[in-house]
């Protein structure tokens, strides 16, 4: 019977990590760098909305946005974007290591922000139904932020950044899994700057 994985799927299944400490080390990067590539995207397009380009009602609430709001958007994304990955590498049926790290990785998340939960967002978005669950996203988002009139062009946004970072999730992945930590910190300290 031929292995219904991906290439990648069994490339991912091969790097499990040695140690335990290892695996945490590389899910807390994972999420990390997950998180500073939806806060920098997320920024980018507020910034767009600061310029009118999502029209006078979205513009006029920019300065209006609380770090908590902003807080609970990034974290949204993030959390959204670890759970797409999983699905990504065989959802449930993964292995137990990399539900594992898929795990360490949400809670990681709280750590950075506390509310709402890791759990949470993945129980009220974490939908099998791919489309279905990318558009709840990006809704929520915007009603976090108060963008509710007016919001189909930001939507839209959204919705295709988490659809077109599927590549840059995976690859992510593969260097979380792959490469030595001190290659895992030269990059965090990038991302930093």
């Amino acid at each position: 019977m031929e292995d219904p994985r991906t290439a990648q799927q069994i490339a991912i299944e091969r790097l499990q990590p040695a140690q335990a400490e290892d695996q945490l080390r590389r899910a807390l990067f994972y999420c990390h760098c997950l998180h500073q590539y939806s806060k920098r995207t997320l920024e980018l397009l507020i910034s767009r909305c600061d310029s009118g380009e999502f029209g006078l009602q979205i513009q006029e609430q920019v300065p209006l946005l609380s770090d908590s709001q902003l807080e609970s958007s990034y974290k949204l994304l993030t959390c959204i974007s670890l759970h797409m990955t999983g699905l990504d590498n065989s959802g449930e049926t993964a292995s137990d290591w990399l539900l594992e790290f898929f795990s360490d990785a949400a809670s990681e998340t709280d750590e950075l922000f506390e509310s709402p939960t890791a759990m949470s967002i993945i129980q009220k978005h974490g939908s099998w139904k791919r489309d279905r669950m990318i558009h709840d996203v990006a809704n929520n988002v915007c009603e976090i932020l108060k963008f509710s009139e007016g919001n189909e062009a930001f939507n839209q946004q959204l919705e295709q950044f988490l659809v077109e970072t599927a590549s840059y999730r995976s690859e992510l992945l593969l260097f979380a899994l792959s490469q030595p930590i001190e290659a895992l910190r030269r990059h965090l300290d990038s991302l930093d700057r």
